[in-house]
C-alpha cells in the first residue's frame, strides 16, 4: 500500500511539474491571495484513521479562512464513526521570499456527532474549539501539498469521559 501511495504521489508531482517550472520556481513569487477551492487529506489520530474534505479557503496576505471542512474518523477497534463539521480561520506565515512555503495556525468552531455500538449509542458535541497547525507547500499556483495536526476541544458534550480529538493529516489543496 505504501508503494502504491508513493507511486501515485510521484505521478501527480511529475504530471504537474515541468522543467521550466523547476528552473524558474525561485525567481517568481506565488500569489498569497488565491482562493483554494478544495482540500482533501487523510490521516489518523487518537480515535483511529480518517479523512477530511474542505471547501473554499479564502486567503489574504497574512490570514486565511477555511469556510467549510467535513471530517470523519473511523473509531477503532469497533469500526464506529465520528463526523465533525468545522470552520477555521487564522494566520498565514510565509517562510520564504517566493511564498511557496507557508505555516498556517488557526482556530474556529466545530460541531460533531459520534455513533458507536452499531448506532445504538450517540454522542453529540455541539460546540468545539478546533486548533490547527499545518504546513503548506505550494507546488503550482493551484496545487499545494499540506501536512499538519488538528485538535478539537469540546465545550459542550453529553458524556463524562470524552477526550479531545487529535488528528494528524497529509493531503493536497487546489
Amino acid at each position: 500500500m505504501k508503494k502504491l501511495f508513493a507511486a501515485l504521489a510521484i505521478f501527480i508531482l511529475s504530471a504537474t511539474l515541468t522543467a521550466q517550472d523547476i528552473k524558474t520556481a525561485d525567481s517568481r513569487k506565488f500569489d498569497r491571495t488565491t482562493t483554494e477551492w478544495m482540500a482533501l487529506y487523510g490521516g489518523g489520530g487518537n480515535y483511529g484513521p480518517g479523512g477530511s474534505l474542505s471547501f473554499f479557503t479564502i486567503r489574504t496576505g497574512y490570514f486565511f479562512w477555511e469556510i467549510a471542512r467535513f471530517q470523519t474518523i473511523v473509531i477503532k477497534p469497533h469500526d464506529n464513526f465520528s463526523y465533525v463539521f468545522k470552520t477555521v480561520y487564522g494566520a498565514s506565515i510565509h517562510i520564504d521570499s517566493s511564498y511557496r512555503h507557508e505555516i498556517r495556525i488557526g482556530s474556529g468552531f466545530s460541531a460533531g456527532a459520534t455513533f458507536y455500538d452499531g448506532g445504538d449509542h450517540k454522542f453529540f458535541s455541539l460546540m468545539n474549539i478546533p486548533v490547527d497547525v499545518y504546513y503548506v507547500f505550494h507546488i503550482r499556483r493551484y496545487f499545494a501539498f499540506q501536512t499538519g495536526v488538528s485538535l478539537d476541544m469540546p465545550l459542550n458534550f453529553n458524556v463524562d469521559n470524552y477526550r479531545p480529538v487529535v488528528f494528524a493529516f497529509a493531503g493536497f489543496r487546489i
